[in-house]
């Protein structure tokens, strides 16, 4: 059987992929959404600084980078210094408070994103815990109850031997 037993029943690879793939797919969509809007919102403009709209795109594309690599956490963190840039580049007037709405509210939505599949990671590995400590202990139940039956059955067989060879006629007694 191909696949891993898990709480008694088997898992194929291919369901655990799928069931992976789902959860990639859609944060993906999510963070392609939330990506688009704060790569909009630093899009070089008339009323934005060259440098700051460079430096801020670049630092979207690190976090698209790290979000398509599954570095959520990475992620999340480049969402904050890109925040931290932002509010800092417009108290240099360097982009103008539109902008700055603009791209905290991509933030805002691509954080939560990133948080829901970071908690969704999270919940995948506390169930695939879950699962293995409970075949872990099945397995030595399972190993306990083997070692008991193999003791009773040592005991009824010792019980069973006894006065063996002994009595009428036996070897090694004098009949007198």
């Amino acid at each position: 059987m191909s696949g891993q037993a898990v709480s008694g029943r088997a898992v194929s690879g291919r369901a655990v992929k799928r069931r992976h793939g789902r959860g990639i797919r859609r944060a993906s969509i999510a963070l392609a959404l939330g990506v688009a809007l704060v790569a909009g919102g630093c899009a070089a403009a008339p009323s934005y600084d060259p440098t700051a709209a460079e430096q801020l795109q670049q630092q979207v594309l690190d976090v698209t980078t790290s979000a398509a690599e599954g570095a959520f956490e990475d992620a999340r963190t480049g969402l904050l210094e890109l925040e931290a840039d932002a509010r800092d580049a417009h108290a240099r007037d360097l982009i103008t408070a539109e902008r700055l709405d603009s791209i905290l509210a991509a933030i805002v939505l691509v954080t939560a994103s990133i948080d829901a599949e970071i908690a969704a990671q999270q919940a995948e590995a506390e169930r695939v815990a879950a699962e293995e400590e409970a075949a872990r202990q099945a397995a030595e139940e399972a190993r306990q109850a083997a070692e008991r039956e193999a003791a009773e059955q040592a005991e009824r067989d010792d019980r069973g031997n006894t006065g063996r060879g002994e009595g009428r006629g036996g070897r090694g007694r004098d009949d007198d």
